[in-house]
Order: structure tokens, then C-alpha cells, then sequence
């Protein structure tokens, strides 16, 4: 399902460390009571959808967090285009190493020019939910789970409304492929792994089958968002994502590749952050083309 034609087609076209040995001198043989973990260290993602505000802290129960992205585009001849994609979510810890996770995604376009007038529409996208096994290591973390991604109301939706998703598609890079695509029931498992502590090596990954509620082919999409983060102090963390799709089972271009740099401020349990994101390549790029996509995101979230 191509969906992304569609910005083609309206104007723009709608276009740890290791602990020290303590030596022992002739002290009674005890039983140590286990203690809960207090530490909060976690994990320097962007924003919440991908585990920012989620840490290793027993005491934390959950998180809410949401995320806006604007893209702005005139291409020539008298064309404009405009959308705002936000995605508001929530996730609670069963227990310390389980927290279930629900998002919903929901977008705005206008468009219009060329001759002719203004549209605009507002459109919701599919709900997330699924849940994730919480792990660590002593300078390692790994969040690793499953989902499914469908929403009813987005059917048989007119061009508008559809390139509304559409805009959402392109503004998270060509991501996450069931959040966007209308008729779609989506299986995804997602995994978020990161090494180190102050220079942090990270890496988001999915496999994701899309099953069409409307007759159409099954779909398989694969992605991988290799990058960094790097605490310039306590608070501030700067990095960047350079995510990867690829959807073997569609024609034409399948592929999507962009970049994300970012910035995130930590103040107590809350965060707030910003991105960039650039497409690289079509169907949604070059993003500074006349033609391309990129996208402003602001992000804020906090636990408790």
C-alpha cells in the first residue's frame, strides 16, 4: 500500500561500575535483606515513544509523554502545504522488568494553491498498544516487546484525511509503517538496546507484519535506527538517530532513510526535548528539496 503517493498527489502535493571488594575482618556471618533498586538512570532516548523518562527506579510506576512534530513546505507555484502530527502516550510497570505501553497518533493538514483552493483535514491514526521486558547490565539496557497497531475509525478514509497520516508517515522519517497506514491491523515487536554511560551507543530496532482490513496484500517491514547519545551534564543529553525502513513485499521505493539529531533536558522526573528530522532519500526526500520532507518535533514527557 503505497500510501505515501499521496503527498504527491495533494498540493505539494498534499505532497554500575563494578563495585570495590569490601575485605572482611572476622565480622558474623549475616543474611543480607534484599533492597529495592533506587537508581535512576535509563534511558537517552528522544522522546517517550522510544523509552525517554522510563528508568531502572523500582519505585517508578509509570510515565505519560507526548510528542508534536510541524512540517512546512512551498514548493513554487503558488503551493503551500502544512501539517501537525502529535502522538500523546501513556505507559504503567506491572512489576519492575514489565511495563505496558499505549499511544495514539493523530494528524492535521491544509494544503492548497496551484490554481486552486485550500483543504485542510484533521485525521487519527492507529493505537499502539503492547507491553516490554525492562533489562540491564552493568553499563547496558535493553527494553524489548510487542504490539499491536490498529484503529477502527481510520477506514475508508478520503484523500485528505489519508495524507493527513500520510504527513505523519513522513514527519517520523518513514517509521513505524502501522501507525500511519489506514486499514491496516499491524503485529510489531520493537527493542530498544544502549551500551554505555556517559558516551551511550544506541540502537532502536523492529520487525512489523501488516495485515490490510480491506482485502489488500500483507506487508512485511523491517527497521533499524542505529545512534548516540552523550550527557553534556547531568541534565542535558545531545544525540542523534539515523533510522533505517525497508518494506520487502512493496514495489517501487521501499526503502527510507533519514536522520534525527536531538537534544533532551532532564529536570527532576519530567524531560523535555527537540529533534530534526531530515529524509534522505524518496519517496519523502531529499527533505530540503522542493519536493522532500523534514520535520520540527517537540517532545516533553514525565514519570511518577
Amino acid at each position: 500500500m503505497r500510501i505515501y503517493g499521496l503527498l504527491t498527489t495533494f498540493p505539494l502535493a498534499l505532497a554500575l561500575t563494578t563495585p570495590a571488594q569490601a575485605q572482611i575482618q572476622s565480622l558474623p556471618s549475616q543474611t543480607a535483606t534484599p533492597k529495592p533498586t533506587t537508581d535512576d538512570s535509563g534511558f537517552v532516548a528522544p522522546d517517550g515513544q522510544l523509552g525517554a523518562g522510563l528508568t531502572f527506579d523500582d519505585a517508578q510506576r509509570g510515565r505519560v509523554y507526548g510528542d508534536i512534530a510541524l512540517m512546512h513546505k512551498e514548493p513554487g507555484g503558488g503551493t503551500h502545504f502544512t501539517s501537525l502530527t502529535f502522538l500523546l502516550g501513556g505507559a504503567f510497570k506491572v512489576i519492575p522488568s514489565l511495563e505496558i505501553e499505549a499511544f495514539l497518533p493523530f494528524g492535521w493538514v491544509q494544503g492548497g494553491g496551484g490554481g486552486g483552493g485550500n483543504q485542510d483535514a484533521a485525521a487519527v491514526a492507529n493505537a499502539h498498544v503492547g507491553a516490554s521486558y525492562l533489562t540491564r547490565g552493568d553499563h547496558w539496557r535493553l527494553k524489548i516487546g510487542g504490539a499491536v497497531e490498529w484503529g477502527p475509525w481510520a477506514h475508508d478514509l478520503s484523500i485528505v484525511p489519508t495524507a493527513a497520516l500520510t504527513a505523519g508517515y513522513a514527519a517520523w522519517g518513514g517509521q513505524d509503517r502501522g501507525l500511519w497506514a489506514p486499514d491496516t491491523f499491524t503485529i510489531v515487536a520493537p527493542a530498544r538496546f544502549e551500551y554505555g554511560d556517559t558516551f551511550v551507543a544506541t540502537a532502536d530496532a523492529s520487525i512489523g507484519l501488516h495485515i490490510p482490513t480491506n482485502g489488500g496484500d500483507t506487508e512485511l517491514s523491517l527497521q533499524i535506527a542505529p545512534g548516540f547519545g552523550y550527557y553534556v551534564t547531568d541534565a542535558l543529553i545531545v544525540g542523534a538517530r539515523f533510522p533505517f525502513a525497508w518494506v520487502p513485499t512493496a514495489d517501487g521505493d521501499n526503502t527510507f532513510v533519514s536522520e534525527e539529531p536531538y537534544l533532551r533536558y532532564n529536570f527532576g522526573p519530567a524531560y523535555v526535548s527537540t529533534r530534526v528530522t531530515v529524509n534522505l532519500d524518496q519517496p519523502f526526500g531529499f527533505g530540503f528539496d522542493s519536493v522532500g520532507f523534514w520535520a520540527w518535533h517537540v517532545a516533553g514527557g514525565a514519570s511518577f
